[in-house]
């Protein structure tokens, strides 16, 4: 390759270090962008996925009226992170309070056939999100409890993660930070 770069420059030795320094610069901006993606791949192989659930109840367009539809809430599983979560799941269980007789008077305990979690995503991509709708609960006197245990596992190793949460309608309200 030097013997071309001499041949072409005609022995112009200002041309041939002009061309090897630019020949340099690329090599190393290459090498530098190469180790900088690695780096970054070992960094992140380390980390936790940034997952996150919270409920709300779901905005409807009805015409020319916006509102929040109150009758079944939404269970929203978020990845706020650059971490990829594969295998997602989230069980998910409401409980139904009567404060009056002092009891728990329904359980719905959600899940498709033969699976115990409700909710389910194979890959939660980075900054995604996974919506579930469950049963609302209102009515005088009544407390919903809204239990919901989430699994999840890293991408780069499998390592299992899990967090529990848990949400509290009164009455069928909710104050979502309205």
């Amino acid at each position: 390759m030097i013997y071309y770069i001499v041949r072409k420059t005609n022995y112009n030795w200002q041309a041939i270090a002009a061309v090897l320094a630019f020949l340099m610069l690329v090599l190393t901006a290459s090498w530098y962008l190469y180790s900088a993606g690695e780096s970054k791949k070992l960094h992140h192989q380390h980390l936790k996925p940034e997952i996150s659930c919270q409920m709300e109840y779901p905005i409807k367009v009805e015409g020319d009226k916006v509102f929040r539809n109150k009758s079944n809430p939404d269970i929203i599983i978020k990845n706020n992170g650059p971490i990829i979560a594969l295998s997602v799941s989230c069980d998910l269980k409401t409980y139904v309070y009567h404060r009056k007789r002092d009891e728990v008077t329904t359980l719905f305990d959600y899940g498709f056939k033969g699976f115990t979690h409700a909710v389910s995503a194979q890959k939660l991509e980075p900054f995604s999100e996974v919506r579930y709708s469950c049963v609302g609960v209102n009515g005088e006197d009544l407390t919903a409890v809204y239990s919901l245990s989430i699994t999840y596992h890293r991408e780069s190793d499998m390592e299992p993660f899990s967090i529990r949460e848990y949400f509290f309608t009164e009455n069928g309200q909710y104050n979502f930070g309205e």
